[in-house]
């Protein structure tokens, strides 16, 4: 599970310096309850901004939470920009970005 944290926090990095090559301050699209003041604050800020992360849908990041291999796959998939096909009734919400 560390190894886990680890990658993600690093693709998180990653992504933040990719988005942010040519600018110096980022404005978030969403503004989550619980990454203020967290070290990763700015990382988890420029990859929303980036479109890579969405979050929860309360409203939370929950950054020092393990990443599941299904959230990992999404944020891969939605990072590459891979087209993810239409969710099929019944389906668990992750199957679209696994097929793809």
């Amino acid at each position: 599970m560390k190894r886990l944290r680890t990658t993600f926090t690093a693709a998180l990095i990653a992504a933040a310096l990719l988005g942010t090559s040519n600018a110096f301050i980022l404005t978030a699209k969403a503004s989550f309850n619980d990454v203020a003041g967290h070290w990763a604050e700015a990382a988890i800020n420029a990859a929303v901004t980036s479109d890579y992360v969405d979050g929860y849908e309360d409203g939370s990041f929950k950054p020092d939470q393990n990443v599941s291999r299904a959230e990992f796959i999404k944020l891969v998939v939605t990072a590459m920009k891979l087209t993810v096909p239409q969710a099929k009734d019944g389906e668990d919400w992750y199957t679209p970005y696994v097929t793809a």
